[in-house]
């Protein structure tokens, strides 16, 4: 998601997970194993029933996503297992880290104790700013880099990266006027049952 200050790029990521179709009993049992193993069960729960949803901070360092320490533990994007990870305006060593496991669907770690693999089948959602003030390609805010600076900040996702992100979304400024209007709004839940619809269409083929 690409677009400028206060567009609703964090909003829309938020939403998603309420599309999504809910666990199955199986992903239930393996995403409880994961935070479980990485302590990051709430006290007294059982099994965790909803998607998880993670936006670690945009300073997470590339041990933090793919996870580390003595005992190696999970990181973001295990925690992520079944669900939506979420990284705003993320540095470019960390995005780094992604591309194996988001074409492997697991990541490894290796430390001294031993080695790790983790499943991490995740759908990323990145967001990130068009320049460095934010406003490039505003309709009413001018933007005040310099053309080359609007160029490198793009750059910070790599071409590997970059083709493994299926879509890529401008989300431009919405007024108030448009949000403030009356319409014929459509709830999550008739949105989530076409993508229900869609999956099992996917699984019959």
């Amino acid at each position: 998601l690409i677009g400028p200050p206060g567009a609703g790029k964090s909003m829309l990521a938020k939403r998603l997970p309420s599309i999504l179709p809910p666990l199955t009993f199986e992903e239930a049992v393996e995403t409880t194993k994961i935070h479980s193993i990485a302590g990051a069960l709430p006290p007294g729960g059982s099994l965790i029933h909803q998607r998880p949803f993670r936006s670690p901070h945009h300073t997470i360092s590339p041990a933090g996503l793919s996870g580390g320490g003595a005992i190696p533990k999970p990181g973001e994007i295990s925690l992520s297992h079944n669900g939506v990870l979420f990284l705003d305006e993320f540095n470019r060593g960390a995005m780094e880290v992604l591309r194996q496991p988001l074409e492997d669907g697991r990541v490894t770690i290796s430390r001294v104790s031993g080695t790790l693999t983790y499943p991490c089948a995740i759908t990323l959602v990145a967001a990130m700013n068009p320049c460095p003030c934010g406003f490039f390609g505003h309709p009413t805010k001018a933007c005040t880099c310099a053309p080359g600076a609007v160029n490198r900040y793009l750059a910070r996702v790599s071409g590997p990266l970059l083709d493994r992100l299926d879509l890529h979304v401008e989300v431009p400024p919405v007024d108030y006027e448009s949000l403030h209007a009356a319409g014929k709004e459509e709830p999550s839940s008739e949105i989530r049952k076409r993508v229900m619809a869609a999956r099992d269409r996917q699984r019959t083929r």
